[in-house]
């Protein structure tokens, strides 16, 4: 909002009245960073189920109406956080949305036009990739987007149809930080591409969640995601993988789910898991094999140890009698 004009007045002196001395700047005059905090209050930082059952983007819109400084930070937020792919390629012109199910290519696509796009595809820092949000793309079309979410940051995908194999890599992102993916129990040669287009694609990802469980194969591709800070599985996991994940160079945080794995060997002192940046380990599953996966834990700077066990009333007392044991 523009500061209103003081009225004028006469004066006595020869110093000429001017605004108020000390009054606060107007808003338009203030900085992207401090507009963004605004429209983030706005916009409710929240899921996009959220912010259209709260009438979030309305009130950005009108935000964004009130004036041209507001604009850019307005849609930033819009923007930011989505979870389909129909309004990017509906604002290109060759490309014909069919009974709310598939995009054709109906003529040739203009460079405007994709720019235009891409212009607001940057905006997108977060998106969910699901079987709603992915309508049939013809192959060719989908290769005259990419790269389609060049700054995407958080991506979640559940792979629950055979477009997620196709649009999966192709909306990866260099910058991704954060990857889950669910939905894949049916789909295990699926996941296997998706975690190779991961890996050589998104050199930055430090977070990595995996539902649902994993084949030995994806299991045993996991170490070469060597700049993870972060990772959580679930399935069977025998002690040579949990010792690979366990030692990743850079990892802080793992979560593993034993619910289906059968006890780990006992290893003598010299020959257990000393992970070396480790500092919280989330254990689920079965007492017997959480107590002998901490029972393999040796030294390191760990910090935390949560524990969760699947409804044994004395799995408490027979894990930590394993590991005093041990």
């Amino acid at each position: 909002m523009h500061k209103l004009p003081l009225a004028k007045k006469q004066s006595t002196n020869n110093h000429a009245p001017s605004e108020l001395q000390g009054s606060p700047p107007p808003i338009a005059s203030l900085n992207y960073d401090v507009l963004a905090k605004i429209t983030g209050v706005i916009g409710g930082n929240v899921s996009p189920d959220f912010r259209k059952l709260n009438g979030c983007f309305r009130q950005l819109f009108y935000f964004a109406l009130t004036c041209k400084a507001f604009v850019d930070a307005s849609l930033d937020e819009l923007w930011r956080s989505m979870d389909s792919i129909v309004p990017l390629l509906k604002i290109l012109p060759a490309l014909r949305y069919k009974n709310n199910r598939y995009f054709i290519l109906a003529g040739n696509v203009d460079m405007e036009d994709l720019k235009r796009m891409q212009t607001y595809s940057q905006r997108i820092q977060i998106f969910t990739l699901n079987e709603r949000s992915t309508p049939v793309v013809a192959r060719l079309a989908i290769s005259i987007l990419m790269p389609f979410l060049p700054r995407v940051q958080q991506l979640y995908c559940t792979v629950t149809h055979p477009c997620m194999n196709i649009w999966s890599p192709v909306i990866l992102s260099e910058r991704l930080q954060y990857f889950r993916l669910d939905g894949y129990s049916s789909n295990t040669r699926g996941v296997k591409s998706i975690l190779h287009a991961l890996h050589f694609t998104t050199p930055a990802l430090q977070h990595l969640d995996l539902i649902d469980p994993l084949t030995h194969d994806a299991l045993n591709f996991l170490p070469t995601f060597i700049h993870l800070r972060s990772l959580s599985i679930h399935g069977i996991i025998n002690s040579s993988q949990f010792r690979q994940l366990a030692t990743l160079p850079e990892l802080l945080q793992l979560a593993v789910n034993f619910h289906i794995s059968d006890p780990f060997p006992r290893f003598p002192l010299e020959a257990r898991i000393t992970a070396p940046k480790l500092q919280e380990l989330q254990v689920t599953g079965r007492a017997r094999t959480v107590a002998s996966a901490l029972a393999a834990m040796h030294g390191g700077p760990l910090e935390a140890i949560k524990v969760t066990f699947h409804g044994e009333n004395e799995a408490l007392e027979i894990c930590v009698d394993n590991c005093i044991a041990a």
